[in-house]
């Protein structure tokens, strides 16, 4: 098993602009539990915000925006499964830790094919939390990173002066740059979703068509 992280070294590799998130939003109706975590959590450098049971956590989302979300499964008023459900549709950047008893796995297992980044159970092992909280984290730095190099991808591909098409490794298209609308006179929304042999002529799209489906 992996060691605890080490606060220091995490925080130093990532990209740790002003203003980023620090904040731990943890929902459990024990307040002990609440507490337990929110201590742990501060030798890592995290600041955190409670919430009693999923509806608070909602009502908590609407003005703050936490770096990760801890959340029991079983609460009062909305339970943790319910309330994930709202969670990712609403803020389906932020990454969510489920708690769960250990007879209860399968509660989280359930979590987690709903979107929850992983589970940890009750008696706490610290180190698990501590290990779960810097995944989501990485987890969540890795998406931004990956969303930002599309942005950047997209924004000099419209305005390159040659047509830029992009395929997945099917052959389908999946990004068609403006001058590829001028070149080929298709429209983004004709292009995108037909395979790359739809831009031959059409005497050669069944070899094309054939070529790909060999690769």
């Amino acid at each position: 098993m992996n060691p605890i992280p080490d606060a220091e070294r995490v925080w130093s590799t990532r990209d740790d602009r002003e203003g980023a998130p620090r904040e731990i939003l943890i929902v459990d109706d024990e307040e002990d539990v609440r507490w337990l975590l929110a201590t742990i959590l501060r030798e890592y450098g995290f600041e955190s915000v409670a919430a009693r049971n999923g509806q608070e956590a909602l009502e908590q989302l609407e003005v703050r925006s936490p770096a990760v979300i801890l959340m029991d499964v079983r609460m009062p008023v909305l339970d943790g499964v319910s309330a994930l459900k709202k969670i990712r549709a609403d803020h389906p950047d932020i990454p969510i830790v489920m708690i769960t008893a250990y007879g209860d796995i399968g509660s989280a297992v359930e979590a987690m094919k709903l979107g929850a980044y992983d589970y940890v159970t009750k008696p706490f092992d610290n180190a698990n939390i501590v290990r779960a909280v810097f995944g989501a984290l990485e987890r969540r730095a890795a998406e931004e990173a990956r969303r930002d190099s599309e942005a950047r991808f997209r924004s000099l591909a419209e305005t390159a002066s040659d047509a830029i098409i992009s395929s997945d490794s099917s052959g389908t298209i999946v990004f068609w740059s403006r001058a590829a609308q001028l070149m080929f006179g298709y429209g983004e929304q004709e292009a995108l979703g037909e395979r790359l042999h739809f831009l031959m002529p059409e005497r050669y799209r069944a070899a094309c068509r054939a070529g790909l489906e060999r690769v």
